[in-house]
This record gives structure tokens, C-alpha cells and sequence, in this order.
């Protein structure tokens, strides 16, 4: 899958104006496979999608459910090894961190989806967030 599949609707998403729950649920399912299928096994690839998110604004969209994932964020396992490589619990621990400290906007559930796909978990976007 590339990155233009993602690309595309986002350019799309910023001259309509708000986004729609539809649109959203889409584009979560597009970043989450591409997560999944992406050769790139770093971070590199969260971040060209997030450069393209900014221009999106980060209006409040909806509120996060309580889940298996959103525990507590003291005991997480390390993320990076000794020489400071992404380790895979990496992208499970995302999924307790963000709800437990950022607001609910459309990165974040995207960087969900993004993280879901790393570790290759299938929840849905309705899994994680009551929208508004």
C-alpha cells in the first residue's frame, strides 16, 4: 500500500472543512494497513503522515472509551532497545500512552490506527473513541 492512498483523502478532508465520522472510520482503516504492510518498520512512516494531519487542525472530535488499553502508563515495558531502535511493545504501549494523555483529536486517532496496525491488533475505531 502507498502513501498517496493515505495522502489523497487527507487532501481531500482539509478543503471540505470538518470531518465526518464516515471519512474518519476510512482513513483509520487506511492508516492502520498501511502500518501493517509498510516495509519501513520504523517511525518514519507515522511521521509523513502526521507533517500531513497538522494542516488538519486538532479540533477535539470525540472522547476516549475506557478500554483494555487505557491502564496505567507507569508501568509500561521500555520502548527502544540499547542502541535506541523501536521495539515492537513500542506501538502496544502507544495504545495505553494516548489515551491516557493526549485529547481525542484526529492525529491521535490516527495514531492509534497507526499503531494498531504495527502491532497488528484489529480493533475498529469504534473500540477506542466515543465521537461527537
Amino acid at each position: 500500500m502507498c502513501f498517496e492512498r493515505i495522502r489523497h483523502p487527507i487532501r481531500i478532508l482539509r478543503k471540505r472543512g470538518p470531518i465526518s465520522h464516515k471519512a474518519l472510520r476510512i482513513l483509520f482503516e487506511l492508516v492502520k494497513k498501511y502500518a501493517r504492510f509498510h516495509k519501513d518498520q520504523s517511525i518514519k512512516p507515522w511521521e509523513d503522515i502526521k507533517a500531513l494531519l497538522k494542516t488538519l487542525g486538532l479540533r477535539v472530535v470525540g472522547e476516549w472509551k475506557n478500554n483494555r488499553f487505557t491502564g496505567s502508563i507507569d508501568n509500561l515495558v521500555s520502548d527502544y532497545d540499547e542502541f535506541g531502535k523501536v521495539l515492537p511493545i513500542h506501538f502496544i504501549n502507544q495504545l495505553t500512552r494516548i489515551p491516557a494523555r493526549d485529547l481525542c483529536n484526529i492525529q491521535r486517532i490516527l495514531q492509534i490506527a497507526f499503531n494498531l496496525g504495527r502491532a497488528k491488533l484489529n480493533f475498529t475505531l469504534d473500540y477506542f473513541v466515543k465521537l461527537f
